[in-house]
């Protein structure tokens, strides 16, 4: 058990940096901009580097710890 707490302990966080590396495309309205360091790409928002801030497309507010960039919230 305590094997296997350790375990978690330690790839919890790297699976969670992981995934936050992986962005997808985010849909992007005719004249809408897309959030700082993403490009456009057709009728989508792309990362622009392995570097670009995770972003959502913003709802009505951004959750805790995101700021808002256009009409989305990054992180």
């Amino acid at each position: 058990m305590l094997k296997t707490l350790i375990i978690a302990t330690v790839l919890l966080p790297r699976l969670a940096i992981a995934q936050q590396s992986q962005q997808l495309p985010q849909p992007r309205q005719p004249g809408q901009w897309c959030p700082v360091g993403w490009v456009a790409s057709g009728s989508y928002c792309v990362p622009g580097s392995d570097k670009s801030p995770a972003a959502i497309p913003k709802k009505d507010w951004c959750p805790a710890g995101w700021r808002e960039s256009g009409s989305y919230c990054i992180r």
